[in-house]
């Protein structure tokens, strides 16, 4: 172990000198450690990156919890919109053949049955929308810096609510337009 001293000169310019040593002289040595575990039961340091991790470590797993949450409910949504388009689509083959008979086009009827179901999404935005600005005021109120909630914000989840709506009752929507008329009218 080396020990840097500051000496000076004749010529009153300071320099550096390294002098090695094995330990600390034997009458200080005691001294600093009692030093030490004095200014140890008064001073208390913390790393700011420590506080600041264990300050928002249980916000990131809530924020985890919530991800894999969201993603189950979406499925069982799609799932549960997706079942009860073919239903719809099954109660109702005759009013469709019809439709094409009488010269209805692919996307007229695909059109009639997502914006029967866009109704629904766009109801269940307009309740959410109020919910979740008072879930979301309420969470960000317990943060030191805050943002604003913007309309943008609000507009984004419900133009994804449709997409996922519309891509779920889609398929069965062009399956139920593509099936021939002459299938379901033939027992008529």
């Amino acid at each position: 172990m080396s020990t840097l001293i500051k000496t000076s000169s004749a010529r009153d310019d300071w320099r550096w000198r390294s002098r090695a040593t094995n330990s600390f002289p034997v009458p200080f040595s005691p001294r600093i450690k009692t030093l030490a575990s004095v200014l140890a039961t008064f001073w208390i340091y913390v790393f700011v990156d420590d506080q600041f991790d264990s300050l928002y470590r249980a916000e990131e797993r809530l924020g985890q919890l919530f991800g894999y949450f969201t993603a189950l409910a979406i499925v069982i949504g799609c799932l549960g919109l997706f079942g009860l388009t073919s239903f719809t689509a099954e109660q109702r083959p005759k009013e469709i053949g019809i439709r094409k008979v009488f010269g209805a086009s692919v996307w007229g009827i695909i059109m009639l049955l997502v914006r029967e179901f866009t109704k629904w999404v766009f109801l269940a935005v307009v309740i959410a929308w109020p919910i979740g600005y008072f879930v979301m005021k309420t969470w960000l109120q317990n943060f030191h810096y805050r943002i604003s909630l913007g309309f943008d914000t609000f507009m984004l989840a419900a133009l994804l609510a449709l997409i996922i709506a519309v891509i779920t009752v889609s398929y069965q929507s062009i399956r139920a337009a593509l099936a021939n008329p002459a299938d379901s009218l033939k027992y008529e």
